[in-house]
């Protein structure tokens, strides 16, 4: 009998994920944004976040404080996602829109790695396709830091409830009041671990913030998968990496960049991965709005993409997984492979090892990873996962290059359309 499961795309990131129901075979796939300059983007998929859309793409009920200097509250990408009448001045003591203008660029290119409006049909994609979010205005310039404001500002987050703040600010010296600030707020902190390569380890002040249960520390990992040069770390104070080489985010047109001007721009810092951190936070609170900050921080920390390279750089050796992070469940292991040709050995998305196909530009042969020759014709896909009764089974879907079936392979080896 032949069913419908749904159309799949063949693409250099497609992907599958499968979970078994009481009956039935359900075809799980990635969930792609339409903003136009997405494919500049190069982190989404380094961290999974397209499976993690699959399940959860964001709320407009989760609020995320942003302490920066500001945001661009009139760019098109942003201003449906954030709270205007929330937002504040610490410089000033004023709160509302005019008064969080920002004049440097930093805050509204975190504020877009966390919450650009996705799926618009412009710009870039954040983390959340839905999210509040919040300003908190505490830098002028990029180089200027009202310290006061800091803790204030985590004062405000937590007389007004907001579960999540993202502070891309490298600390020298600890503003006064600001672990006090903390242990006080009942929410997540998320913090750049700062640049210029310094081991976090031999810093007081990072040793004070990371022995706190609800902070997360986040170094940058590089295009390569490794810590980029820059990039402090600190294998007992830093917690994970997260993509901050080359980040393309939204930014004011307002602020001159050596005489340009920017809608979006790559900028490289700690104060790139942090916010990554911040909106899979977002989403893990969106997918369980009743989870607590130490459930979050556990899903995230425990969900990592081990990445040997890291082990000694890192508390938990590994790398942001968003899909492992918003995932509930977790019960099968996932392969895939090119019939009759050599695999190559990899990842899923999901964290778990497997076999990924050789890559090719359409139309070629040649396998831009090892330079082999490839097969053209079917494609294999197969997903094990063991059942109650410890037995496999094994489902396979055949792809032709015209034509998208799903089958399921039956012990005898016959294959009905399915």
């Amino acid at each position: 009998m032949k069913k419908v499961l749904g159309v799949v795309l063949l693409c250099l990131n497609f992907g599958i994920f499968a979970c078994r129901g009481e009956q039935d075979l359900s075809i799980r796939l990635a969930s792609i944004s339409n903003d136009t300059q997405v494919s500049s983007q190069w982190a989404i998929n380094r961290i999974g976040l397209p499976y993690a859309w699959d399940e959860q793409t964001g709320s407009n009920e989760v609020s995320v404080a942003i302490i920066d200097s500001g945001i661009d509250y009139t760019h098109l990408d942003l201003a449906g996602n954030i709270d205007i009448d929330e937002c504040y001045n610490f410089y000033d003591g004023t709160q509302g829109s005019t008064t969080i203008m920002d004049q440097a660029g930093h805050g509204t290119h975190v504020a877009g790695i966390i919450g650009a409006v996705g799926n618009n049909g412009i710009g870039v994609t954040g983390t959340c396709w839905d999210v509040n979010l919040i300003s908190y205005k505490v830098m002028q310039d990029s180089e200027s830091v009202l310290n006061s404001g800091i803790p204030s500002a985590i004062n405000r987050a937590r007389d007004n409830s907001i579960p999540i703040v993202n502070i891309s600010i490298e600390f020298s010296a600890l503003p006064t009041g600001m672990l006090e600030a903390i242990e006080s707020y009942s929410g997540l902190v998320v913090l750049a671990a700062g640049n210029y390569n310094n081991n976090r380890d031999a810093n007081a002040i990072y040793q004070s913030l990371s022995a706190l249960d609800n902070v997360i520390i986040v170094g940058a990992l590089g295009r390569d998968n490794l810590k980029t040069s820059w990039s402090s770390y600190g294998q007992q104070t830093v917690d994970l990496f997260a993509p901050g080489e080359d980040i393309y985010s939204t930014y004011p047109l307002s602020v001159d960049v050596d005489g340009q001007s920017y809608s979006y721009r790559n900028i490289s810092g700690t104060s790139m991965a942090a916010p990554f951190v911040t909106g899979v936070a977002a989403l893990v609170l969106s997918q369980h709005p009743t989870w607590t900050t130490a459930q979050i921080k556990d899903k995230i920390l425990s969900s990592v993409e081990p990445n040997s390279s890291l082990s000694s750089y890192c508390v938990t050796g590994g790398v942001l997984n968003a899909y492992k992070a918003v995932h509930s469940c977790h019960d099968y292991t996932y392969s895939y492979q090119w019939i009759n040709t050599t695999r190559h050995k990899a990842f899923c998305r999901c964290g778990e090892s497997t076999m990924k196909p050789h890559v090719v530009h359409g139309g070629g042969n040649i396998c831009l990873e090892c330079g082999g020759e490839v097969s053209k014709g079917l494609v294999q896909w197969s997903l094990k996962r063991s059942l109650e009764s410890n037995s496999m089974e094994e489902y396979v879907i055949i792809l032709n290059n015209q034509e998208y079936l799903s089958y399921l392979e039956r012990n005898n080896n016959q294959k009905e359309e399915y």
